[in-house]
């Protein structure tokens, strides 16, 4: 098997173009969500792709989308979000999830994201990885992950 080496950044406005082009050429993953669904805005009725793009752009201006871009080469093939639980408070199961929780956790990992052609070979792995070693970078705490069974 080969043995792939990835490079992770910080998603801000110097990266914004590296994410930007493999999100659009993901069709603005699942059908223009632009990584939106987690953040307080969400997408569906009475949002587009190029209103997810717009807000998408806006938070990371503003310091309030956070994600672990994985790059090959100058290439970016992944990401993996996260951000305090104020930042992405719209989880899945939500009113569940609350009356079994009494403290929401310091950060949370919402999405993870390969773009096709690096699926299998460690992106995935290099997007959580890189995820929780920024965590740490901005001071670390309790961290939950929300996985979908997409099958």
């Amino acid at each position: 098997m080969a043995e792939f080496t990835y490079i992770v950044k910080a998603l801000d406005v110097t990266m914004w173009p590296a994410f930007a082009e493999l999100v659009e050429r993901t069709d603005g993953v699942l059908g223009g969500c632009w990584c939106m669904g987690f953040h307080p805005e969400g997408v569906g009725k009475g949002t587009t792709p190029v209103v997810n793009r717009q807000r998408k752009l806006d938070r990371v201006r503003a310091g309030t989308a956070r994600a672990a871009l994985v790059f090959d080469g100058e290439d970016c093939v992944g990401w993996c979000q996260f951000g305090p639980s104020d930042e992405l408070p719209r989880i899945k199961s939500r009113a569940a999830y609350e009356r079994g929780v009494t403290n929401p956790p310091d950060w949370r990992i919402a999405c993870c994201f390969v773009g096709k052609g690096h699926r299998r070979r460690g992106a995935s792995v290099a997007a959580l990885s890189g995820a929780i070693n920024l965590i740490a970078g901005l001071g670390g705490g309790t961290i939950e992950g929300y996985p979908e069974d997409a099958a």
